[in-house]
């Protein structure tokens, strides 16, 4: 989310990423609704498609495990310092 554009400081490379929280919903989810509905299905450890989801979300993070949670600021600003 975009909060509000700031003056741009001598000697620091933009964009720049100040402050987030948590991770992106991953690519084709199917809009907020298809979010929700993937987040209430990997949260219940018992249903049945859980591991498939989890499986399938691996895909878009690079192997690693989903975790609506996650964030990391610096991995953030080491993607944006790859834009031209």
């Amino acid at each position: 989310m975009f909060e509000k554009e700031l003056e741009a400081e001598a000697g620091i490379k933009y964009p720049l990423c100040i402050d987030g929280a948590r991770s992106r919903p991953p690519e084709d989810i199917g809009g907020i609704d298809g979010y929700e509905s993937f987040l209430e299905v990997i949260k219940n450890k018992n249903h049945p498609d859980r591991k498939e989801y989890l499986n399938w979300a691996k895909k878009d993070t690079g192997g690693k495990m989903y975790d609506p949670e996650y964030f990391d600021l610096i991995e953030v600003n080491k993607a944006l310092a790859k834009i031209k």
